[in-house]
């Protein structure tokens, strides 16, 4: 295998979206773990709702989860997968694919965005998107995932992350009861 270490940041809402955790799971080519980072969970309160409005979100998925979350990380990725568009505002070294299930959730002309089929038929065709900044790396990036993606349902891990984040909540809410 070409030994590409993957990273799926991601974030879970709790309690009717009134807590939020950010997860990042670093893995193998072969999607097995090589670490894991949770954060603490944040508690917007009605002032800083009030205060940021629609932007509140982004605020915390960028400064106060994948900064800190990336920073924490003792094994660095060779490509950042993320689900949701504003982690293309972390200002990054490593390249941020952002996987989607259907072309219409693409963003704008300063993405690039293609679609990545699975060799094996194995799974359901995703598309990527990344900023034009990483477009000389676009075909190496393709390849990687091409080759995890032949055996490897690369949405999975996403999964797990955010089965683990639950458990972590789950275990925090009972040592406070």
């Amino acid at each position: 295998m070409n030994n590409t270490k993957l990273a799926f940041l991601s974030h879970h809402w709790f309690e009717g979206k009134n807590i939020i955790r950010g997860t990042i799971l670093i893995t193998d080519e072969n999607t097995k773990p090589i670490e894991f980072r949770i954060t603490s969970a944040i508690r917007p309160t009605s002032f800083q709702k009030a205060l940021y409005g629609n932007v509140l979100e982004e605020h915390i998925l960028i400064k106060l989860i994948a900064i800190p979350l990336l920073k924490s990380l003792k094994e660095q990725p060779d490509i950042i997968l993320v689900q949701e568009k504003c982690f293309f505002d972390i200002e990054s070294n490593t390249p941020i694919v952002r996987l989607f299930d259907s072309e219409i959730h693409a963003s704008g002309h300063t993405h690039i965005k293609q679609e990545l089929i699975c060799p094996s038929g194995k799974f359901e065709t995703i598309f990527i998107e990344m900023l034009r900044d990483f477009e000389p790396q676009l075909i190496d990036i393709q390849r990687q995932l091409s080759n995890i993606f032949v055996s490897k349902d690369l949405s999975e891990p996403f999964e797990r992350s955010r089965l683990a984040c639950e458990q972590a909540s789950y275990n925090e809410k009972m040592v406070d009861e």
